[in-house]
């Protein structure tokens, strides 16, 4: 052994799935060990349960009158 870690730096949207794919492999076959990637430039909107995608599940923000309505 070499290395005491293996980091991969990758760019969303830029990097080849062949990165990962060789990757995983050395993994599987014990080559590399400790292995981390730094996955860059991922779009905020990507974040989160569902992705980009939303299900409206939130609660709607009411303004004052609506608020004032609820009570009845």
């Amino acid at each position: 052994d070499m290395a005491e870690a293996t980091v991969y730096v990758t760019r969303s949207g830029h990097t080849e799935k062949q990165l990962i794919d060789f990757a995983n492999k050395q993994i599987k076959t014990d080559r590399i060990h400790n292995v981390a990637f730094v996955l860059n430039d991922v779009k905020r909107e990507y974040f989160g349960y569902g992705n980009k995608y939303g299900y409206g599940y939130q609660a709607e923000e009411k303004g004052w009158w609506g608020r004032f309505k609820a009570r009845f």
